[in-house]
């Protein structure tokens, strides 16, 4: 293994890592503003947002999960192999926790989304649904704010580890 392959790969581990905490991060500092437009649009932007998100962040925590199993595979010493192995366990834990942590909530974003964006009444069986309420929209929002700092702390704890080993820190 080339000192300057395993340069980079550390950098990628790294880099991509931060980026990934600061990118889901981005989305919990900007989502409560939503909370100021009325609730279908307020519903309408955060899928957009959502849809951003889910079509970016998994695959840079694939990128950083291998580059941290890569330097995992050629570290130096067990303790650093089970560190790497840990940070990158990190990053991809975003993906279980989407699902796990925040898949009703997400659902019910989509569903007032869904309503929000057929003119603010879908159907269900024959019945005209209400819009979303301000109140619903609002609540939902700050929990998937809180649900998604928390989220954003993965990425962050494996950029943590994965600085600590490489700086030998």
């Amino acid at each position: 293994m080339s000192d300057t392959l395993t340069r980079v790969i550390q950098a990628v581990a790294l880099g991509s890592s931060s980026f990934l905490a600061g990118f889901i991060t981005t989305f919990s500092v900007s989502i409560p503003a939503l909370s100021l437009a009325p609730p279908p649009l307020a519903a309408q932007v955060w899928r957009a947002l959502y849809k951003l998100g889910k079509g970016r962040a998994p695959y840079v925590a694939l990128l950083s999960t291998a580059s941290y199993a890569y330097l995992a595979y050629h570290a130096g010493s067990s303790l650093e192999t089970a560190a790497l192995a840990a940070a990158g366990a990190c990053v991809i834990a975003i993906v279980p926790y989407t699902f796990a942590a925040m898949g009703r909530t997400n659902g019910r974003l989509l569903e007032l989304a869904a309503s929000a964006s057929k003119g603010g009444s879908g159907e269900r069986t024959g019945l005209k649904e209400p819009e979303p309420s301000a109140e619903e929209v609002s609540a939902l929002l700050g929990k998937w704010t809180g649900l998604n700092y928390a989220r954003a702390m993965l990425p962050a704890i494996g950029a943590a580890v994965g600085f600590w080993v490489v700086f030998g820190w």
